[in-house]
C-alpha cells in the first residue's frame, strides 16, 4: 500500500498507550520503496489496547502526510451465540 512517499517514519497509535514511532528502511530504485518491521506487543492484540490509527510523517517528526484508521476501529457490538436448532 502506498500511504506517503516522502514518509520518514510511521506513527502507530493504540488505545491504551502512548503512541510508538516506527522508523521507515528506505530502498533506492529499482525498488523505490519503503518499508518497516514491527511486532505488536501481546498486550495491544486485544480489543481493549489495540492498534487503532497508523500515522506517516515527515522526516521532522511533525507533520502528518497520511493517516490510517485501522479496521473496526469503532467499538463492536457484543457477539450474540449461535441460533439454537
Amino acid at each position: 500500500m502506498r500511504l506517503a512517499p516522502n514518509a520518514a517514519a510511521l506513527v502507530l497509535q493504540y488505545r491504551k498507550k502512548p503512541q510508538t514511532v516506527v522508523r521507515l528502511l528506505h530502498v533506492s530504485k529499482p525498488i523505490g520503496a519503503s518499508f518497516f518491521l514491527h511486532a505488536i506487543p501481546s498486550v495491544h492484540r486485544h480489543d481493549a489496547a489495540r492498534l487503532i490509527a497508523l500515522a506517516a510523517i515527515d522526516q521532522h517528526g511533525g507533520g502528518v502526510l497520511a493517516r490510517l484508521l485501522a479496521p473496526d476501529s469503532a467499538p463492536r457490538p457484543p457477539r450474540l451465540p449461535p441460533p439454537r436448532s
